[in-house]
């Protein structure tokens, strides 16, 4: 083979190799290119007025059922109007947290935390406990909480609903108002808000209102 030969295969063989080098980092380029784009379109988590609705009261029930076979029999939970009322009192906030918790005793607790876009979870100057309808401090609520996520640092720390649920709430003057655990037919566990309204024509036989479509932390907005 002459030195001419030899030198144009060596040419060619290098304009091959220098082309799939090419090809291969354009390649990762565009993976990028696509991985961020992915990224800026996933929507923003925060905080929204609007979060939660009703749902029918058959398949509440039958949620409520499902959870009941599957675990042991909680302490209930529940609120008073009156420290619901105290609760609501907060400015600023734009929805409220039902947080799980975990007193000294390892008793679980729901915490109803008012939620502003601006402050830290546990700041609020109103904290109810629903496990004995009573207000708590911000100090033992942090614990508590810190309690939980020790001990269940897979599970869903807490159940958000926006705080036009809880004025609608508020306006039927309920005589009762629960907070039920539940498990959904995708098998997701749910905190189902449970309101017997005082004001007539609101439901009939004495049935409650039942408000879903909590968002659920994790995953948790930015600084929450």
């Amino acid at each position: 083979m002459t030195p001419m030969r030899i030198c144009g295969i060596a040419l060619k063989t290098q304009k091959i190799t220098s082309m799939k080098i090419f090809k291969s980092v354009l390649f990762a380029l565009l993976m990028y290119s696509c991985q961020l784009d992915h990224e800026s379109s996933k929507p923003e988590l925060k905080f929204s007025s609007t979060v939660g609705s009703l749902i029918d009261l058959d398949l509440a029930t039958r949620w409520m059922k499902r959870y009941d076979a599957s675990a042991a029999k909680e302490q209930s939970y529940s609120v008073s109007l009156n420290n619901f009322k105290s609760l609501m009192g907060t400015t600023n906030k734009v929805g409220i947290a039902l947080h799980y918790a975990k007193d000294d005793a390892n008793t679980q607790h729901i915490l109803l935390i008012p939620v502003s876009e601006t402050e830290v979870l546990y700041n609020s100057s109103v904290i109810l406990d629903a496990n004995g309808d009573q207000v708590i401090s911000s100090g033992i609520a942090k614990t508590w909480i810190e309690n939980f996520k020790s001990s269940s640092s897979d599970a869903i720390w807490y159940h958000y609903f926006g705080i036009q649920i809880f004025d609608e709430i508020l306006a039927t003057n309920f005589s009762r108002f629960e907070i039920s655990p539940a498990i959904n037919d995708e098998g997701e566990g749910q905190l189902l808000l449970l309101v017997w309204p005082a004001v007539n024509g609101r439901t009939k036989d004495g049935s409650p209102l039942v408000y879903d479509m909590s968002n659920p932390c994790p995953p948790c907005p930015p600084g929450k």
